[in-house]
């Protein structure tokens, strides 16, 4: 892992559930975008401990997410490297709430009145 946090801000996209991987190890998904003319959805794994700090995360909330750069190895059976880079998260600040729901009826004056 990096040895300084780097920091990300856009609109969180998904809050997935508390994976129990193993008795010792557990992990939560927080998917967030950058945003602009072409968005770029980014994994944020929040683990063990740091997972608490997600809580209350929803989606269509504006954030900022601090994580640590990490990455890894791996030699397949056939020989063959790989390289896989995590992001894992260590806090979290809502910058703003998420978006009102529309009301899907606006806008709708042809409906009966007693609709």
């Amino acid at each position: 892992m990096s040895d300084a946090p780097y920091k990300m801000t856009g609109t969180i996209e998904l809050v997935g559930e508390v994976e129990q991987v193993t008795d010792k190890f557990s992990k939560r998904l927080l998917v967030i975008s950058s945003g602009g003319k072409y968005p770029k959805p980014i994994a944020v794994e929040f683990c063990n401990e740091d997972i608490p700090a997600i809580d209350g995360a929803r989606a269509g909330e504006e954030a900022e997410v601090r994580f640590y750069l990490g990455g890894r190895k791996w030699t397949s059976p056939d020989g063959v490297d790989k390289y896989y880079v995590s992001l894992r998260g260590k806090d979290f600040s809502v910058l703003s709430g998420a978006a009102p729901a529309a009301n899907p009826l606006e806008g709708m004056d042809d409906l009966p009145s007693d609709f």
